[in-house]
């Protein structure tokens, strides 16, 4: 026990737990909402728009996405449904999120 390294995603055994996997599935997808939320201010902030601002969720999302999967590609079989799903789930989903708190940081910087 004092020789383990403590890992923030659940672990299972030797098998695949269905239940551990929707939680650590959770957890990258609450990592990617924060992310967004992180991204968009900034982009605000940096008064970035149009295609610009977008062009660095794409950009950031790829980022993150390529960080979590080699982070996390070697025990990817029992922790995730798959490794594909590591990379791409949920990119699109946070977009309007991303453009929710661009749009709130750069009107309250920028206009207001």
């Amino acid at each position: 026990m004092a020789g383990e390294k403590k890992s923030a995603l659940n672990v299972v055994g030797s098998g695949v737990d269905e239940t551990v996997v929707m939680l650590n599935n959770k957890k990258i997808q609450n990592i990617r909402t924060l992310a967004a939320i992180v991204f968009g201010v900034a982009v605000g902030i940096l008064a970035l728009t149009g295609l610009a601002g977008l062009a660095f969720y794409v950009v950031a999302s790829i980022i993150l996405s390529v960080y979590l999967y080699l982070r996390f590609s070697s025990v990817s079989s029992n922790l995730f449904k798959s490794s594909t799903a590591l990379l791409l789930d949920g990119v699109s989903g946070n977009l309007f999120t991303f453009i929710l708190f661009w749009t709130l940081a750069y009107g309250l910087i920028h206009i207001y």
